[in-house]
């Protein structure tokens, strides 16, 4: 799989598909079939990044050719490789969950993704234990106040002194200038006066609401 991700990933995709990227035709969160530069693949609008973008998920063999093409009809927007931290980084910002909060030990009301789970009518494997699941357990977003460490995962939470959780991970964010993590804590842990304990120092935490930047997350839906 390659993740074409920025606000040029349409205009690049486009010289390379016949395929309609609009939003109307292929809206963000959506899945189609797609000829790419004339390799078969299938296409998703996930971008991991929290930009407009596209996963495209192709022929093993066929990877590098499909890179190389991406990279022909980039050139003239931009076009660069990002690297995993500053991946990692963009989705902290935007506030998205991964393998460190989504776990086979956890359900997706335990980690706030309530909106992804629709199961009035509908039926699925596992409804019934998840919907009689009392989550036990909460997860906070926030920032860390240090200038010289991240989260990376599996750190204590602190309240007063005593542990009150575990970090899932965390990175830092170039473009808002902070150290972000997410926190998975006991439920009915406050938001204030929380601390994570790195290396045998303490550093305290602002718990968020919100995305840190683009809370609203209109740039994975860009017109443009």
């Amino acid at each position: 799989m390659l993740a074409l991700s920025g606000p040029a990933s349409r205009r690049i995709t486009a010289e390379l598909t016949g395929a309609d990227l609009s939003n109307q035709a292929f809206p963000w969160l959506s899945g189609r079939e797609a000829t790419v530069t004339g390799i078969p693949c299938y296409a998703l609008r996930v971008p991991f990044a929290g930009e407009l973008g596209w996963e495209l998920h192709a022929p093993l063999e066929q990877i590098g050719e499909l890179y190389d093409a991406l990279f022909d009809a980039g050139e003239k927007h931009g076009l660069t490789d990002l690297g995993s931290y500053a991946f990692n980084g963009m989705r902290m910002e935007k506030a998205y969950r991964a393998s460190g909060e989504l776990t086979t030990d956890v359900g997706p009301l335990d980690v706030g993704l309530d909106r992804f789970v629709v199961a009035e009518g509908r039926d699925f494997l596992g409804k019934d234990a998840l919907l009689a699941r009392d989550p036990e357990w909460e997860l906070f977003y926030a920032g860390l106040h240090a200038e010289d460490i991240d989260i990376h995962g599996g750190e204590p939470v602190l309240l007063d002194g005593k542990p009150v959780g575990l970090t899932t991970s965390g990175g830092y964010s170039y473009t808002v200038g902070k150290s972000l993590g997410w926190l998975f804590v006991r439920k009915g842990t406050p938001r204030e006066g929380l601390c994570v304990q790195i290396l045998n120092r303490e550093f305290p935490v602002t718990v968020h609401q919100n995305a840190i930047f683009d809370p609203q997350n209109l740039r994975p839906r860009s017109e443009d």
